[in-house]
């Protein structure tokens, strides 16, 4: 089985605030009082009018438009930007944070992650969720599981989550 997700995480205040301003459909909640702002191809030619600008090595659609976006949105908030691509257990996770205004952190990561392991914390994504503040509320959960980023597998499934 797949898992195949890009998108935001921030503060559910913050993005619902962003989601008004600019007209966008609304983030899905999250736990710990974080949200998820699913980035379908359309939503990013809707944010960056259709130019995303030249990818970042080793990620599928952050791109130098994306970049100069979350840049300036991180003034507002602090963000976590991330991408999945995994089949069959293998695959590359991907994220960047963004805060007051920096890209603070940026990694890629191509193998078979266990959720359950000593090393899954170093993954890319669990270590910008954590610069964004999220909690593991016990041993053996990691910041993706804890806040539950793990739910759905696809985009269509946020999509469709977000719609109940």
């Amino acid at each position: 089985m797949g898992h195949h997700i890009t998108g935001l995480v921030t503060r559910l205040s913050a993005i619902r605030a962003i989601c008004i301003f600019k007209k966008l459909s609304p983030p899905v909640e999250l736990q710990q009082d974080f949200a998820f702002l699913p980035l379908t191809s359309d939503m990013l030619d809707f944010l960056l009018e259709n130019n995303i600008g030249e990818v970042v090595p080793d990620f599928m659609f952050l791109g130098s438009a994306l970049t100069d976006y979350l840049l300036r949105l991180s003034n507002e908030a602090s963000v976590a930007y991330i991408e999945t691509d995994y089949q069959g257990g293998t695959g590359t996770q991907s994220a960047a944070f963004f805060e007051q205004g920096k890209l603070t952190f940026r990694a890629s990561k191509h193998g078979t992650p266990q959720s359950k392991s000593r090393d899954s914390h170093q993954w890319p994504i669990n270590r910008a969720l954590r610069m964004l503040g999220v909690a593991c509320p016990s041993k053996g959960t990691d910041e993706f599981d804890a806040i539950g980023l793990d739910y759905v597998r696809s985009m269509d499934d946020w999509l469709d989550w977000r719609a109940d």
